[in-house]
Parts: C-alpha cells; structure tokens; sequence
C-alpha cells in the first residue's frame, strides 16, 4: 500500500527541546519567553534544560533585537545573506578552518577571541548571487560587536568545549552594504591525523579559493578542495575522510580512522561529497586499494550532488 504523505499539520508541530515530546492537539507547547525559538511541551522541562540552553539563548536573544525591521531593504538582504550562508556552510567550514590553522590545537584559543569576517556585494542584476569582496580573520573587539554579544559568543565556544564529544565553535560575520549577519558554525574536535583527513593540509590560499568559490572562477587546483569521503561501517557509525592527491595513509593510520567508527566491521558505503566541483573519481583509486587490501568490502562511490 502506497504511504500517505505527511499532512501540514502533522509536519509543523512543534518539539519539546528536553524530552523530544512531540505537540498535540490538547497540549499546545510554549516557546522560550526570550529567544523566542526553543519550545518546551511544560516549565518542569523548560527548567530542566536551561543550564544547557541559556547560552543559546543569550545568543538568539542579541540576534533577534539587532535584526532589521520586516518589510524593510535591510531585512530582504538579512534573508538574501542566511540563504547564501546555508547554501554554502560546507564551504564556509573548510574556509574558517584553515583561515585559523585549526589543524593546530594551539589556535584552537582563537575561536574565543577572533572571528572570520567576509564581505560579500550583491552584482545589480541578481541581488541574490553575491560577490565576493574581501575575507580576513578578526578580533573580535574590532568589530561593531557590543560587549554582551562578544561575551554570549564566548561562552558559546566554551560550551561546545566541554560537550561530550567536544566540538570547536567559531563565528562568521557575514557582512553586504549595511547588514550584518553573525553566524556561529560548530566543527569537531579532532587529533592531528583525522583533521588532516577531514580538512586537508593546511591551505595557505584559502582566502583566495573562496574568492574563486563564490564568484564562481574556480580553477583545476581548486577541483579537490574540500572533497569529503563519508565512510559508514555496517553498524552505521560514520567518519569523513578528506581525498586529496598528497594525502596518503599508512595501514596504522587507515585503521585508527575506521576503528573510531567500525570497531572492526566491514565499510559498508564509501560515499564522497564534492565541495565545489565534480569529484575527479581517479582521486580515490588508492582508497580503494587500500580498502581491499585491508580485507574491508562492500565499497560503493556515489556523489551526493548529482543523486
């Protein structure tokens, strides 16, 4: 029997942020008196989760009394700005990565005190397809950031250090005319071997290839920026690898990135995702090899972008 689809109604209820309760009909759920964005099916959960909420909170509390007024220029282009952010977040995380060298834990300290400022100009003739200007790493202070929003940004970072597993936190301040939009982007926290793999060597040109990535000027040497191989074992765990001609793994290394994810059962998918280009499938033939020679099966390369 053919599956109904989900009605409207069923799609847009609402999900209680602590004990993932779904809304109904006799129990309509609050949403936080402050941010305006978390909801809650009672207080008891709300209390319950404030100790982990508030720093976000905080954050979507800044945001939402500095944004625009609707029906305003400034708004469209507020609206126009988080599209293109969530069109190009993949790239975005690659960029502020190596903008701040986080393949060393000693600029992890950065993320607290620094942030990634791009400026982007929208051509004439589609407002919505920005160009880029400029991209440099900046403190913070230097910013026209007010002194709560630089402490609510702080503590965001702290936080994601301690979740389990910890994560780094960094802020983009995303900037076209007058707009500013300030967009925190979480990544793991990952050992020198697995950042590698993830994110590459570090790239000194980064700058450069996102200037290339938006306008949309890419050359050959940009093709396998960023080319992630999302490895998911036949128990379902995941790890992302980063496919890049000088990346080479010893046996020891490849086995310290699956055993993270597989625990020693077989690779189920090998999946890669193009960061900005059509993958070069020659890249991976050494994966591949590497895979069957270690005895792990059952391999399929696919390309999210084009299925």
């Amino acid at each position: 029997m053919p599956q109904q689809p989900l009605s409207v109604e069923k799609t847009t209820r609402k999900t209680c942020l602590a004990c993932f309760k779904t809304e109904k009909k006799e129990q309509k759920f609050q949403r936080c008196g402050k941010c305006k964005k978390a909801t809650y099916c009672s207080k008891e959960c709300q209390t319950k989760d404030w100790p982990s909420h508030k720093v976000h909170c905080a954050w979507q509390g800044q945001n939402r009394e500095s944004r625009p007024d609707r029906g305003t220029e400034q708004r469209d282009m507020l609206s126009m700005i988080k599209r293109w952010f969530g069109k190009h977040t993949r790239l975005l995380v690659y960029v502020a990565t190596h903008a701040m060298g986080l393949h060393d834990p000693a600029n992890l300290a950065l993320t607290r005190t620094h942030l990634l400022s791009i400026t982007l100009s929208p051509p004439p003739d589609n407002p919505g397809r920005f160009q880029h200007q400029s991209a440099e790493v900046r403190l913070m202070e230097e910013m026209e950031i007010d002194a709560a929003s630089c402490a609510a940004l702080r503590a965001r970072v702290d936080q994601m250090a301690q979740e389990s597993p910890p994560r780094n936190s960094l802020t983009m301040f995303i900037r076209s005319g007058d707009v500013v939009y300030l967009a925190p982007i979480t990544i793991p926290r990952l050992a020198p071997v697995m950042h590698r793999l993830m994110f590459g060597p570090p790239d000194n040109d980064w700058a450069g290839f996102l200037r290339r990535a938006v306008n949309g000027t890419m050359d050959k040497g940009d093709a396998v920026k960023g080319n992630a191989a999302t490895v998911v074992a036949s128990d379902g765990g995941e790890v992302s690898m980063n496919i890049l001609p000088d990346v080479t793994l010893s046996t020891d290394q490849f086995y310290e990135v699956l055993g993270s994810v597989t625990d020693g059962t077989s690779i189920k998918m090998l999946q890669c995702t193009p960061l900005g280009a059509d993958i070069d499938m020659n890249l991976v033939d050494d994966a591949i090899k590497l895979m069957h020679d270690n005895r792990f099966y059952d391999i399929i390369f696919t390309d999210k972008e084009s299925s």
